[in-house]
């Protein structure tokens, strides 16, 4: 941490290929008190080398931009270098693995002057608990699950790695779900949506993107359609035609599938 946040004040440092982006946030900033921009930039590279130069406390940091992405800046800084990033992009594919490294916060474009200032409340409240450190290391943890691959998606879907939360467009900003509240999810068209008990949440993904990307020993397909968090069925009916409908702990009645039938009744003891 500088010795300028511990006054109070911050050092922000912008960086996004558009001049208009850029123009934009450091307006937003002018009109904040204890806030000073050092370097405007509209690389990878220059973001980079700017980072290294100043070293500010925020980085206002478009994902996509020439040279180097915006998560290959973060993998080339070492983790006491990197300073709190605010992600600011027109992309929403990247928000999930912002949020599941806890970075500040996410803002999709265009996002309002209030979304703004509620990002920099957060790197703000950041600054005061003196937790930088501990968003270091998570920071740390995104860099290492995309150093190996040029794609951040490609990456997200390896193996052995399971999301933890979804980072969910709603409006004008990114809400984020702990996959821990999730009852059960369906597929609709394109999207899925998330039932987290009187909550639904719709995201674009499908059934069978996610079965890969959710730990298997909390969650279940149990139909083409469906998925649900095994912890979360209170009890599995018979029709006595070979059908069976899993009621959960909320009262949904959800169909099994007759080709996910076996396999689920092995996951739950049962033997009928």
């Amino acid at each position: 941490m500088t010795e300028c946040a511990d006054r109070g004040d911050l050092t922000a440092l912008v960086a996004d290929d558009e001049a208009l982006a850029r123009r934009r946030i450091v307006e937003l900033l002018r009109h904040r008190e204890g806030i000073r921009v050092l370097a405007q930039c509209a690389s990878g590279r220059s973001t980079l080398d700017a980072v290294r130069a100043h070293a500010p406390d925020i980085l206002f940091l478009d994902v996509q931009m020439p040279g180097l992405t915006g998560f290959e800046v973060l993998s080339m800084l070492q983790p006491e270098e990197r300073p709190l990033v605010i992600f600011s992009t027109a992309y929403d594919e990247y928000a999930l693995t912002a949020f599941e490294v806890h970075a500040i916060d996410y803002l999709l474009k265009p996002f309002a002057d209030e979304r703004f200032h509620e990002a920099l409340r957060r790197a703000e409240q950041a600054m005061r608990n003196r937790r930088a450190s501990v968003l270091h290391e998570r920071l740390r943890a995104l860099v290492e699950q995309v150093a190996d691959s040029p794609a951040v998606v490609d990456r997200q879907t390896s193996p052995g790695i399971y999301l933890e939360r979804f980072a969910v467009r709603e409006d004008d900003r990114m809400t984020v779900i702990d996959v821990a509240t999730i009852d059960w999810i369906e597929a609709v068209r394109d999207y899925v949506r998330l039932h987290a008990g009187a909550a639904t949440h719709l995201v674009r993904a499908t059934t069978a993107a996610l079965e890969q990307r959710l730990d298997p020993a909390r969650f279940m397909r149990i139909h083409r359609s469906t998925i649900v968090q095994l912890d979360r069925i209170r009890q599995l009916l018979a029709d006595g035609h070979g059908e069976y409908v899993a009621i959960l702990h909320g009262g949904e009645r959800l169909r099994v599938g007759r080709s996910y039938r076996d396999a689920v009744l092995r996951r739950l003891g049962l033997h009928w």
